[in-house]
């Protein structure tokens, strides 16, 4: 339901300025890594500003969402809202020049950028903070008095034009064009948003109409001040911030426009149907679309948001148990994508599931499409889990609180949040899912929806050969509507339970105290050394780069055995190859260790392996130990080894070709002692054996010297932990200092010439 909008409060002492204007005064949720300073403002013509003071700024920006889009266009007049957004740009009474604005953002080395959705008309901009005022001076100019000079007709629909052209070859806006159109009658067909030559200057005079009529009416209409919102980010501070704000925008014209509601187009009652579309690209998808019944329960959309949020984690999850692990264990699909809510304008919204299909996954989609029920089945079985429920919320806020500030992405995204209706002003910036409650009545309700009699699917492959396709009149893509395969049918009306999809066990590297995730204590000034031994060093360095508890460890297993001969160099890389799938199975196979933003990595490097680690400080120790695990329990297994080796010879093959007449590969091998040439890595590859993949392991193992730097805001105790449990997992041998790899470096003084 609608949240309604807070009272603001209709004085502010820091700004002294000729028009009356309110502020919002409640401390707006943001992450408190966010230095930026945030005012929400409304001007007595109802435009509602969001300022944002960024002292660190170099660069200010700034993004205005008009309530009123595509959605809006006359029949026969497609990409009207487009043509006046885009005429309207060109000049005003202010600024006559045709694209004087345009040029202006450009000399100052900025970019400015505008489209249409359905139901919004977007302009976001960027440039030096020192042009930002005269940059609101014009784009308000251009918002209250502009031309649409009829000269410039021609100009701005070969510049449509010309982004349409560009469209063609991205597939994904036909395909989301046959997606709104899957189920309406023929009168009702969605018009494409952009519009072109032929529906904005060939086809209007045929129908007598005149297009500078109709954008001058369209501007009239809905360019209300009362549907502006807008968000302005600069480093000049809140009180000039606002000053700027209210002189230069009180004076577009309130014509008091009520928020414009689309006309609204029952489902059809024959929905159920499949589309076929022949990709002009080389991929291959599978989308389904689930129409949610939200409003026939007494429920407004977004009061669906918290129980779709749960259904979107279980899809979108890759552990054991899940879709995407069973479709890439069955070599179907590689990877899952979902759109919570779909605005299809019709009286339902919808569910989008994509799931990117192999070739085998497209020849076999049906039985994609019942796994995919089969899932369904066993989540709406296992009832609803509270404590998974409460995971989604925390890894919400782990992303929030780890989110880094990007003005120039912030800023459209802050103002999309402003043209909702059912957020207060102080949650615009935060990530709304951390607040979420569970209501398990809200959630059968929406799996309810995830039936086979209610949904449609779109299958699109280049491989789509079908006799009596139809080809889409804006973006020629051919396709074809049909009913679903009654083999499908079938296999749907007698779904089974499928034994390997199961819910997944509690994430073990979720922080669950999140509310408090702040770090203590100063950045140090240089580095230190806190141990040094024959087997091990550690490396110490405090920083504030995290304001939670986060580190980043680097690991360094020094062996003289990794890049010494050509021999053990490719063994080295056979290995890592080996335990980097080893901890694909242990880590990424078992838990969302991403999900709950703990990354590792693990690479060569001139020493030997490189392992780096990047989490929080109280769930490091657990990455490290199953880091380390998989290390102690590399097993080789011959089929994945060949394949390895046939991997490592094609990439060195690829190389080769590039660069046979390039002296790079030769300049490595002289100046890295590491680096051996091809030819020779690929006599060695070809002797390799499971045998001696498994002792070279083990020998190097046993001969590894651990180097450790820790930096971040872990304490100096941690760091240490951190060390000692590395040194559980390796044997306690000593490497000899000589052993040890180091950089190469020579100091040739003043005047010196040398010769290597």
């Amino acid at each position: 339901m609608a949240q309604s909008k807070p009272d603001f409060e209709n004085h502010d002492p820091t700004v002294e300025v000729p028009y009356a204007f309110s502020s919002y005064t409640e401390a707006m949720k943001k992450c408190t890594r966010d230095n930026r300073e945030f005012k929400v403002i409304v001007l007595e013509n109802q435009m509602e500003i969001m300022l944002i003071n960024d002292p660190e700024a170099v660069n200010a920006c700034g993004a205005l969402n008009l309530l009123a889009g595509s959605g809006l266009d006359p029949p026969g007049l497609h990409g009207l809202a487009n043509l006046t957004l885009k005429w309207m740009m060109r000049a005003s009474k202010a600024y006559p020049t045709d694209g004087q604005i345009h040029n202006f953002i450009k000399e100052h080395r900025g970019i400015i950028y505008s489209h249409t959705t359905l139901k919004t008309t977007e302009i976001s901009f960027g440039l030096p903070a020192e042009e930002l005022k005269e940059t609101l001076e014009r784009l308000a100019s251009h918002l209250s008095d502009p031309l649409f000079q009829r000269q410039a007709a021609e100009k701005v629909v070969h510049e449509i034009d010309l982004d349409h052209r560009k469209f063609l070859k991205q597939e994904n806006m036909s395909i989301k064009l046959l997606e709104r159109n899957f189920f309406k009658p023929q009168d009702k067909m969605t018009h494409f948003k952009t519009g072109n030559r032929e529906t904005l200057l060939v086809n209007p005079p045929k129908l007598g109409i005149d297009i500078h009529q109709e954008a001058v009416k369209f501007f009239d209409c809905y360019y209300s001040s009362n549907l502006m919102k807008m968000v302005i980010l600069g480093n000049q501070g809140l009180p000039t911030l606002t000053e700027w704000a209210i002189n230069t925008f009180s004076t577009i014209y309130n014509k008091i426009v009520p928020v414009p509601q689309l006309e609204r187009i029952p489902l059809p009652a024959d929905f159920n149907r499949q589309i076929l579309v022949k990709s002009h690209q080389h991929t291959r998808s599978l989308v389904l679309l689930f129409p949610l019944f939200c409003q026939a329960n007494g429920l407004a959309t977004d009061e669906w948001a918290p129980a779709l949020a749960y259904i979107r984690h279980l899809l979108e999850l890759r552990t054991p148990g899940s879709i995407i692990h069973y479709l890439n264990k069955k070599g179907w699909g590689t990877y899952i994508h979902t759109s919570d809510i779909m605005d299809m304008d019709c009286d339902t919204p919808f569910f989008k599931l994509t799931i990117s299909l192999t070739k085998v996954g497209f020849e076999a989609y049906e039985e994609v499409v019942r796994a995919v029920f089969q899932y369904m089945y066993m989540i709406r079985r296992a009832g609803i889990q509270h404590w998974l429920y409460d995971e989604i919320r925390s890894i919400a806020a782990i992303k929030f609180f780890m989110r880094a500030k990007y003005n120039d992405f912030d800023c459209p995204r802050f103002s999309d949040m402003m043209a909702r209706d059912d957020l207060a002003p102080n949650m615009y910036v935060c990530d709304h899912a951390m607040y979420y409650q569970c209501n398990p009545d809200v959630i059968h309700q929406a799996l309810a929806c995830f039936h086979p009699k209610n949904f449609a699917v779109l299958v699109v492959s280049r491989d789509i050969e079908s006799p009596g396709m139809s080809r889409e009149m804006y973006y020629e893509t051919k396709y074809q509507v049909t009913s679903l395969p009654l083999t499908l049918q079938m296999a749907l009306a007698n779904l089974k339970r499928n034994d390997k999809f199961f819910l997944p066990s509690k994430n073990p590297y979720v922080i669950e105290r999140w509310e408090n995730l702040e770090s203590s204590g100063q950045p140090d000034k240089s580095i230190s050394i806190l141990s040094d031994t024959p087997q091990s060093r550690c490396w110490y360095f405090r920083t504030n780069h995290f304001t939670p508890p986060r580190s980043n460890i680097h690991i360094a297993l020094q062996s003289p055995l990794s890049f010494k001969t050509p021999a053990s160099s490719v063994r080295t890389k056979i290995m890592i190859k080996l335990l980097q799938e080893r901890c694909k199975k242990l880590i990424d196979s078992s838990s969302s260790a991403g999900a709950a933003s703990m990354f590792y990595s693990i690479d060569a490097g001139p020493d030997g392996i490189q392992i780096s680690l990047e989490g929080f400080n109280e769930k490091n120790d657990l990455m490290l130990t199953n880091v380390f695990t998989a290390l102690h329990d590399i097993k080789v297994d011959p089929y994945r080894l060949k394949f390895f080796i046939d991997e490592y010879i094609l990439d060195l093959n690829c190389d080769s070709s590039q660069n046979s007449e390039c002296p790079t590969m030769f300049i490595e091998s002289a100046l890295k002692g590491y680096v051996w040439p091809h030819d020779v890595q690929l006599n060695e590859l070809r002797t390799i054996t499971v045998s001696d993949i498994s002792q070279f392991i083990q020998n190097y193992l046993n001969r590894t010297h651990v180097e450790m730097f820790v930096t971040g805001n872990a304490t100096e105790t941690e760091a240490l932990d951190y060390l000692h449990l590395a040194e559980r997992y390796m044997k306690r041998t000593s490497v000899l200092k000589v052993e040890r790899y180091t950089n190469t470096s020579m100091h040739i003084p003043l005047g010196g010439r040398f010769l290597y």
